[in-house]
């Protein structure tokens, strides 16, 4: 059953200012876990806040749309940057968390890389952005979570 009352995504962010989006699932093996999905988006470096919103939101619908890979190594982001290992992938990318829910609408929450435990979730400092987005506001608070993470 595909639960449409929340949904969650990943923005990888590299160095060089490319964003990678994924959908997210919940894996019935793993006990419901949420996980990305092989499903990913690419932007490179000097993306508009119109592109970023459109892929943002496409990517968003494809919540939950196929059961996340059974195996969890490699993960999704090593396979599509091409790098072995979750802590080398990741080394000097930034990681967003978007999460939607039919009550509330979209938060942005920044992070922290914390190396071989992954990213922690800078939760006093989530960005509410609400149910009814403006043009841009989404993509702001993308980019605004983006300089905040760590």
């Amino acid at each position: 059953m595909i639960r449409l009352d929340f949904k969650m995504v990943s923005l990888y962010s590299a160095s060089n200012g490319d964003l990678y989006i994924l959908p997210r699932g919940i894996s019935k093996k793993w006990g419901g876990a949420i996980i990305d999905l092989e499903l990913p988006h690419f932007l490179e470096s000097g993306y508009t806040d119109q592109m970023l919103e459109s892929d943002v939101k496409q990517v968003v619908d494809d919540w939950n749309v196929m059961e996340p890979s059974e195996e969890l190594k490699p993960s999704v982001i090593e396979k599509v940057v091409k790098v072995k290992g979750y802590v080398k992938a990741v080394k000097n990318m930034k990681y967003v968390s978007l999460e939607w829910n039919v009550e509330e609408g979209y938060t942005v929450i920044p992070t922290i890389n914390s190396g071989k435990n992954g990213f922690d979730h800078l939760e006093d400092e989530s960005i509410s952005c609400g149910i009814n987005l403006g043009a841009g506001a989404l993509a702001q608070a993308i980019r605004t979570a983006i300089a905040l993470s760590k």
